[in-house]
């Protein structure tokens, strides 16, 4: 919360629970954060000196049974997943009549402290970390036909070797759908609806993991802007931006970012989930080519905390690589102080002062002769460069064409699909100028649908007649 006057944050406690607490088995050592609908504490389990995690329901929830008892059955079948990268929950109780879920004990930070802290990350740091955020994903999704249902920073976890963990596997839902919970209501943390898919907005209870990658678009938008795309003054304003409003145009945030990044970002982004990255196969696929071209992420603490476990070894090769050359340059200065000094050379007439030296002006040089100093006309191509006509076409309309257009290339039977995607985004663009653009990719792609449908029939006429059964 806030204070009106000064602007002061501070944080109204959600239950009675504080460090130094001793009860049911548990010592309370520190409180580290709360979430949408609970308080986060480290305790120590008395009876064998563990560490763990400790969340306590806030009363918004804890007094309305059916839905306590939802929301903690949901988070416990995290139990049965088997999985490095997941933080699974362990057991569940009461404490000074507030009940908890505790959950095994990692030493990391959330996404939202490190954000908080050192603020928005280079591009291939951030990709890293939803990368690898992927596979527990993925993991649940293949395995068990779970999705996490609440994929933010503060769900997940990076410790100081660049192990990236996840937490909280549950859907808010489960809550409303008990009734006498709102969102509102739940809204303690103030972004239970910042990482929201349309379809969680929308209330379908029914996800699967287009859901979850949409989440984690909003996420990656946020590593590299520090700013969630949406922003309102109640949950309501940001549902239904999640809903209808288009995707913000991330690099009025931070213009360092790449195009293939941003299509990325909008893909995985799409409202309708039939238009959005399909699976965590084809997400992974999208990132990998990013990760291995471009500029490298600054070597802060970030990019140190995402670095492969391999990386331990560069110093002991480094290391080693001096040694090599210190012995060499040993053993050279043994062998030349052997041999018999060199006879002094005699001196030369010094007449390199007559000769006047070239002036060096730039990347010009001038020294006497005229030279055509005309710029030299660049003939090769610039990649990823936009024809003359787009130079007036908004960059988020270009984004949007692009990503339709990519996938119908890479993919046939997705042309019919995209012709009628540009159609519905030509008739919402306002400038004559963004309509003939579009009209101009649609026409492509009905000239390569025309084309694959001309080819298709000839391969049927060149196909060979059945032979007449025989008599």
């Amino acid at each position: 919360m806030g204070c009106r006057e000064c602007g002061s944050v501070f944080n109204v406690p959600m239950t009675s629970v504080t460090s130094g607490m001793v009860d049911s088995g548990f010592w309370i050592q520190k409180y580290i954060g709360r979430g949408d609908v609970s308080e986060v504490f480290i305790a120590q389990q008395t009876s064998n000196k563990e560490k763990i995690f400790m969340k306590f329901l806030s009363p918004a929830v804890s007094g309305n049974n059916q839905a306590a008892d939802s929301y903690i059955s949901q988070l416990l079948v995290s139990r049965q997943f088997q999985h490095p990268n997941i933080i699974p929950a362990l057991d569940s109780g009461m404490m000074s009549e507030h009940p908890f879920i505790a959950f095994a004990y990692v030493d990391a930070h959330s996404l939202n402290d490190l954000i908080h802290d050192e603020g928005p990350m280079e591009e291939k740091d951030a990709l890293k970390i939803i990368i690898k955020a992927t596979r527990p994903l993925r993991y649940v999704w293949e395995e068990f036909n779970t999705v996490h249902g609440a994929v933010k920073p503060s769900n997940i976890k990076v410790d100081d070797d660049g192990n990236v963990f996840l937490i909280d596997f549950c859907n808010n839902k489960r809550l409303l759908a008990a009734g006498g919970i709102t969102l509102d209501g739940m809204n303690h943390s103030g972004t239970v609806a910042d990482f929201m898919s349309p379809e969680q907005a929308k209330g379908f209870n029914e996800l699967d993991c287009r859901s979850d990658i949409y989440s984690l678009g909003v996420t990656l938008f946020y590593l590299l802007t520090g700013q969630t795309p949406y922003t309102g003054t109640d949950t309501t304003q940001i549902l239904e931006q999640h809903l209808s409003a288009p995707v913000p145009d991330i690099l009025e945030h931070n213009t360092e970012i790449s195009d293939d990044c941003v299509d990325l970002i909008y893909d995985m982004m799409a409202k309708d989930p039939d238009e959005r990255i399909l699976d965590w196969v084809e997400l992974g696929s999208r990132i990998k080519p990013l990760l291995k071209r471009g500029k490298v992420g600054s070597q802060t603490n970030l990019d140190m905390l995402v670095e492969e476990s391999k990386s331990s070894k560069k110093p002991v090769i480094i290391a080693l690589v001096i040694i090599g050359f210190l012995l060499g340059m040993i053993a050279l200065a043994l062998i030349v102080g052997k041999k018999d000094p060199l006879p002094t050379p005699p001196k030369k007439p010094n007449t390199q002062s007559k000769i006047k030296k070239p002036k060096v002006i730039g990347t010009e040089i001038r020294s006497g002769k005229k030279k055509n100093t005309a710029p030299k006309k660049n003939t090769s191509p610039k990649k990823n460069s936009a024809p003359k006509n787009r130079t007036t076409i908004p960059r988020t309309i270009i984004q949007k064409v692009n990503a339709q257009t990519r996938r119908a290339n890479s993919d046939p039977r997705y042309i019919i699909k995209a012709i009628r995607n540009l159609k519905v985004l030509r008739d919402k663009v306002e400038t004559d100028n963004d309509k003939k653009y579009i009209d101009q990719e649609i026409k492509q792609l009905e000239a390569k649908q025309k084309k694959a449908m001309e080819d298709a029939f000839k391969d049927i006429d060149k196909a060979p007649e059945p032979e007449a059964p025989k008599k």
